[in-house]
């Protein structure tokens, strides 16, 4: 087995100060030098001071592979050979000294170095030295062979395929049972339209004489060239002049609007024939399925016998009130000291008798009078009874029509007092 060749490396890596709150350091690629082994194989810091320091990393190894030829040698005819080197940041222990870039792999391959960056690493590149790029050069051209410039292929000449990927065929070949398509109407109508698409005149086929019979033994005659006779072509009729705004006004519901509805007609007499035509009654008799024709603005009339229990009609007037008829059981039910509040002569109750002397507790019957004004006297010194009052609250128009009796005492007026 061929040993490949090699070439060990060491790289510095600078860190300087830059002007910037969040990141105080910078860190970079300084340059590749080749290995002694007085670096030794662990990292050392070569210069620390207040704006920069710098860090030497050793022990790499750059090897060449033979499968990857094409990239050493797209680096080779560039403007400048370099190195390229992929680092990576140490993590973040929380100190205040900054953090070491340390390398990771060092190529000199174009194809290496782009899968580094399409995996989103950190790549850098520095130029190589003279004595590195001599044998770069002899290990691309012995093992470098390019690829010859192929022609390629036309897509008009791509092999036919079905849309699975698979190659397909187109046959010729007539099938049994198929009809010829060269000697058909087919065959005719295609080629006719081939010769015009190429300017050709078309001749359309002469129709096929009909021969007559002729008996056996006798000769029959030459047949004559058939000389188509020229028909008459006639002449075209002269196109009718467009309607205008005049032929508008002479329409009616028994006119041919046609003439109207061509696209040539301008639009302005288009649509006043249109006008004209909508605007017969025949077409604006409305057919009664429409819910929006009613005239909204005048409601329907209640009936009168809806309105007569609607006390609110009663109120406005809007019914005749009707007289009460007070049944035979209320009438024998009322209190006959209660008078009827319709009545305008109230009827005056009878006056308890008074105490008895000798008796200590007064003796309570019952009162069927109306209750009378705060403003009346009271009885006298002299024990004579205050004469009764009418009742406190007035009379209302429509008594039938109130939710409950007003039975509160009226307020007292001036210069009355309620003791």
């Amino acid at each position: 087995m061929t040993e490949r060749p090699y070439t060990d490396v060491a790289v510095i890596m600078r860190c300087e100060r830059i002007d910037n709150r969040w990141q105080p350091w910078r860190w970079s690629l300084a340059e590749v030098v080749m290995h002694d082994p007085a670096f030794g194989t662990e990292p050392r810091q070569l210069l620390n001071d207040e704006h920069e320091q710098r860090w030497m990393f050793p022990g790499f190894r750059v090897e060449l592979f033979r499968d990857d030829a094409e990239g050493y040698h797209l680096n080779v005819e560039s403007p400048a050979p370099c190195w390229f080197v992929l680092w990576r940041m140490d993590e973040d222990d929380g100190g205040d000294a900054p953090r070491l870039a340390r390398p990771v792999e060092v190529s000199l391959s174009y194809h290496e170095a782009g899968r580094w960056l399409d995996a989103q690493e950190t790549v850098e590149q520095v130029p190589v030295p003279p004595e590195v790029l001599e044998v770069l050069q002899a290990f691309v051209a012995e093992n470098y062979q390019p690829e010859p410039k192929r022609r390629k292929r036309p897509d008009s000449f791509q092999p036919l395929q079905d849309r699975f990927g698979n190659p397909a065929s187109v046959s010729t070949e007539k099938h049994r049972g198929e009809v010829a398509v060269a000697d058909g109407f087919l065959g005719r109508w295609s080629r006719r339209k081939q010769e015009v698409r190429e300017g050709k005149p078309v001749q359309d086929p002469a129709p096929p004489v009909p021969q007559a019979s002729v008996p056996a033994g006798v000769n029959a005659p030459a047949p004559l060239a058939a000389q188509p006779a020229a028909a008459p072509v006639p002449p075209e009729p002269a196109a009718p002049p467009l309607p205008t705004l005049q032929d508008v006004q002479s329409l009616s519901i028994d006119s041919d609007f046609k003439p109207f509805a061509s696209r040539a007609v301008a639009p302005e007499v288009r649509n006043a024939a249109m006008k004209k035509l909508f605007t017969d009654p025949h077409f604006n008799v409305m057919d009664g399925l429409d819910i929006y024709i009613d005239d909204y603005t005048q409601p329907d009339p209640l009936p009168a016998a809806m309105l007569k229990e609607m006390a609110s009609a009663q109120f406005m007037g809007l019914v005749e009130e009707e007289p009460e008829k007070p049944s035979a059981a209320g009438q024998a039910a009322a209190p006959a000291g209660r008078n009827d509040p319709k009545d305008p002569a109230p009827v005056e109750p009878p006056v308890p008798s008074a105490a008895q002397p000798g008796q200590d507790v007064a003796q309570s019957g019952v009162c069927t009078a109306i209750p009378s004004t705060h403003g009346q006297a009271s009885a006298g010194s002299t024990g004579e009874p205050a004469p009764l009052a009418s009742a406190s609250h007035t009379e209302h128009d429509h008594a039938h029509l109130r939710l409950q009796p007003d039975d509160a005492a009226e307020r007292p007026g001036p210069g009355h007092s309620t003791s």
